[in-house]
This record gives structure tokens, C-alpha cells and sequence, in this order.
């Protein structure tokens, strides 16, 4: 089995879908009274614009410099026990 890191756009992803899971919804048609119809919107539709919201957030971030490049991280030492 292998192991995956989940890294930043997987998290903020996650957090989204938390949100449109529970009430996105598209267009669906009309009903017989001419209002509008809608359906929830699929896993795959949910996880999908979790992921196009999480690039567009980050590339807003680099865009706006909110998100900067880091230096590189020294590995800690574990402590000793």
C-alpha cells in the first residue's frame, strides 16, 4: 500500500468539500410551473471544484503575494526520550 502527504491544495479541497457536499447544486431543468430545477451536484462534480477552487486560490495568493515562497525547511531533530 502506498502512502501519500497530503499538501495544501488537498487541504484546503478537503475543507471545501465539508461545505459543497452538503448543498451544491446546479441547474436541473424546469418543473411543469416553469421554476427552476435543481440537482446535487455529484462526488466527482463536488471534488472537482474543491480542487478548480483550491488552484484558484492559491494562484490569487502568488498573484497578490499572499502566498510566498518559503526557504527551506531544516528537518527537526526528534527529541530524545
Amino acid at each position: 500500500m502506498q502512502t501519500y502527504k497530503i499538501n495544501w491544495r488537498m487541504q484546503v479541497a478537503t475543507e471545501l468539500v465539508r461545505h459543497l457536499a452538503i448543498v451544491a447544486a446546479v441547474p436541473n431543468g424546469e418543473d411543469s410551473a416553469g421554476r427552476q430545477k435543481f440537482r446535487l451536484m455529484t462526488p466527482k462534480e463536488v471534488a472537482r471544484r474543491a480542487v478548480d477552487i483550491a488552484d484558484e486560490l492559491w494562484s490569487i495568493g502568488v498573484e497578490t503575494g499572499s502566498a510566498e515562497i518559503a526557504e527551506e525547511e531544516k528537518p527537526e531533530e526528534a527529541p530524545p526520550f
